[in-house]
């Protein structure tokens, strides 16, 4: 049988996409197309056109699939009844699970008897890291010195670029980290992050700022890396981040938890943000801000929830 793949568009999504791939391989299947999405298509992916049988991983839900897997506190988000414990045969949810990367290989290895190639260890080790923030310092997160690392920073980069990376799915199902990160597309990106990285450092010193438990930065007027985790270093007394950047247009907002630091009493990112039209997880999430006028109201709350 031949899948279409839609994916998240970041780290996480590709190494679901990624260990499905060579899942389907190992049967005999093949994947036609891999296709990136975002919360930005919310509003019109419970009406998209599949054409083909369909997987979803790391994304929001949706009926009619021959597989889904996520991780997301707020993945029925749109279908508020569906019943979570009995989802129809090949759907798959655990907002427990760090990773959907992880959660896919555990799934298929237990329910499918998929054996995977040795590299997928690895792999789910490393987006479980990435994905729950679970780095050994905020310094480890903008370093950039692990090859999982470097790609999660290669692919930040290329998706602002609106780059597909098709082929980064496929070689990630069949490579090791280190040596995808060693191809010379990854590097040749990887010198200019860098060095846009330095530059971002520089910003954040001067333009972060602080109210209460939480540090705040605005992006979204210059063409900067997000480096989000230097803003513990930088405020390392913060429970909480959030970043407001524009992309394709739009204006959006990244909350996150200080991984480092955490409250006494967290609060529920994901479910404060749903209250936006956004969502996430416990400790992070993001939204698209409706409207310009909205962002700097919908700001002040965010931050004095988080603040409550």
């Amino acid at each position: 049988m031949t899948y279409d793949i839609y994916h998240h568009d970041d780290l996480d999504g590709r190494a679901s996409a990624a260990i499905l791939t060579a899942f389907f391989r190992s049967r005999g299947d093949k994947v036609a197309q891999y296709i990136p999405v975002d919360f930005h298509m919310e509003k019109k992916w419970g009406t998209m056109k599949l054409s083909r049988p369909s997987v979803v991983v790391d994304f929001l839900y949706r009926p009619g699939l021959a597989l889904y897997f996520d991780h997301h506190i707020t993945s029925f988000r749109n279908y508020p009844h569906a019943n979570t414990k009995r989802l129809p045969k090949g759907h798959f949810w655990d907002p427990h699970a760090p990773s959907c990367a992880g959660f896919v290989l555990t799934t298929l290895v237990k329910r499918f008897g998929f054996k995977p190639p040795l590299h997928f260890k690895e792999l789910a080790k490393w987006v479980d890291i990435v994905d729950a923030a679970r780095f050994v310092s905020a310094r480890q997160a903008i370093a950039l010195k692990e090859p999982a690392l470097q790609l999660m920073s290669f692919i930040d980069w290329e998706v602002k670029q609106e780059k597909k990376l098709s082929w980064l799915v496929d070689a990630m199902s069949r490579f090791p980290l280190v040596r995808i990160a060693k191809d010379a597309r990854v590097m040749r990106v990887m010198k200019r992050v860098y060095k846009e990285r330095d530059k971002a450092l520089v910003f954040y010193k001067t333009h972060a700022q602080m109210f209460g438990k939480v540090v705040f930065i605005d992006l979204s007027h210059v063409h900067l890396l997000d480096a989000r985790f230097a803003l513990y270093i930088l405020a390392p007394r913060a429970s909480y981040n959030v970043i407001l950047k524009k992309f394709k247009g739009a204006y959006k907002l990244s909350v996150g938890t200080n991984p480092w630091r955490k409250p006494k009493h967290p609060v529920n990112i994901g479910k404060i943000l749903t209250t936006y039209g956004g969502g996430g997880h416990k400790a992070a999430g993001g939204l698209t801000v409706p409207s310009i006028k909205e962002k700097e109201q919908i700001i002040r709350e965010i931050i004095a929830k988080l603040n409550s």
